[in-house]
């Protein structure tokens, strides 16, 4: 018994080649890998009996502690018939990695006739339709979790594992940063500085330093992913964090938001000196990608929604924010950038770090699988319109109007929306 591990891809593939088992729990596809092996709210667990590969459950734990789900169970298409389905539940559901919970529950649908009769014959008992599903109730309580020291190659309990994630993660991404930023700021001493509108060769040059300190959470999601094996490769990481498919509650959430700061900060604040023609929103949004949206690649893919799992959404918002925040500060040191020139005050520029980290936060909830996604375009987004229209965070009434009601937006969002994993395959 143990969690599943990238390196048993290519059987489950095999497997789901099945026309049956396809039609039944399908498809799977490398996304449907990087969520199983990624998920902090359940775990994929390989059942081997006699040293090969027998069968394949998944599981949602239940944060409440009232029944876990069994969201999708499967044996070798070989094995089919051959009696041993009740052996792989049995030894899912007494897997000691488990959190305690009171009982087990599992969700069939009408047509899937199969497995309403092995639910049945398992002895769980049928509580009839639930959301248009047949809601099954096992007898055994999950054990309390007194998880064996792992094997090797078998990963920890998974809720450990995101821990050390999310500590990995700021870690290295605070390293990068520190070197990249440090070494900018003292290069600052002998001329160097950043160039906002890159026209030259030299000045793309001088913003490379730049832009890996910018970077620096993308980059270290990808290496601290791919160190504890949630992903495989760079193909691997892009298609965890760049997908397409989501809830439109995530993208009207980003939009409104965005609408709404904008529109409440000039009213308030009113027409800006600074203001560009619309061309220059569409020519910066690749700059504004790199150097600004790709900063959610990190935060949203390898530390804000498991802080969120784990202490709900306004404590991870603001925990987030804070590190956020303190990431941000070498900006106020290195030459050349709008927040060293004086264009950006401090006080007000964390103001608006802290409320967007909770609209992040909204956003990746109502997005659901794009949420990611959803993060970086908004953040892309938001730069070069704030570039364009000249709305720096310099006027305490526009910020401290403008962030407030996109707070109060980002808490009614998370509050329709309390969970933020992927959705259960039943």
């Amino acid at each position: 018994m143990r969690p599943l591990v990238v390196e048993d891809w290519n059987w489950v593939r095999e497997w789901f080649e099945d026309a049956e088992l396809d039609r039944a729990l399908g498809p799977v596809d490398e996304e449907w890998l990087a969520a199983a092996l990624g998920d902090p709210e359940g775990v994929q667990l390989v059942v081997e009996l006699d040293g090969a590969v027998t069968g394949l459950v998944g599981v949602a734990w239940d944060p409440d502690g009232d029944a876990h789900s069994v969201t999708d169970i499967a044996v070798r298409p070989a094995d089919r018939g051959a009696g041993i389905g009740r052996t792989v539940l049995t030894a899912a559901t007494s897997w000691r990695g488990h959190p305690p919970a009171h009982g087990w529950v599992a969700f069939v649908e009408p047509a899937n006739t199969r497995a309403l009769g092995f639910f049945a014959r398992q002895g769980w008992t049928d509580e009839g339709l639930d959301d248009g599903m047949h809601r099954f109730r096992g007898r055994t309580a999950a054990p309390t979790p007194t998880p064996p020291a792992p094997a090797a190659g078998v990963r920890p309990h998974p809720g450990a594992t995101e821990r050390r994630i999310a500590w990995h993660f700021t870690l290295l991404t605070f390293a990068i940063a520190g070197v990249f930023s440090g070494g900018l700021i003292v290069a600052g001493r002998f001329g160097y500085a950043v160039s906002n509108v890159v026209s030259t060769v030299p000045e793309f040059l001088a913003n490379v330093p730049f832009s890996i300190y910018i970077l620096s959470p993308a980059i270290a999601s990808y290496v601290v992913l791919r160190a504890h094996r949630r992903v495989t490769g760079p193909l691997q990481w892009i298609r965890l964090v760049f997908v397409l498919r989501g809830r439109p509650a995530g993208a009207l959430l980003a939009v409104a938001a965005l609408l709404m700061y904008f529109t409440i900060h000039l009213c308030i604040s009113g027409p800006s000196a600074t203001a560009l023609p619309w061309t220059m929103f569409l020519l910066s949004l690749p700059g504004n990608l790199v150097i600004g949206g790709m900063e959610e690649a990190g935060w949203m893919s390898a530390l804000q929604p498991e802080l969120d799992r784990r202490w709900g959404f306004v404590r991870s918002s603001l925990v987030v924010g804070v590190i956020w925040l303190l990431w941000h500060v070498p900006l106020f040191f290195i030459p050349g950038t709008n927040h060293a020139s004086g264009v950006i005050d401090f006080g007000m520029f964390a103001v608006q770090v802290l409320t967007f980290r909770f609209l992040y936060g909204a956003i990746f909830r109502a997005g659901g699988g794009n949420g990611v996604l959803l993060c970086i375009l908004t953040h892309t987004v938001f730069n070069a319109a704030s570039f364009t229209l000249g709305i720096p965070p310099t006027s305490w009434p526009g910020t401290l109007a403008a962030n407030a009601a996109v707070l109060a937006l980002a808490l009614t969002a998370a509050a329709l929306f309390p969970r933020s994993g992927a959705a259960v395959r039943r």
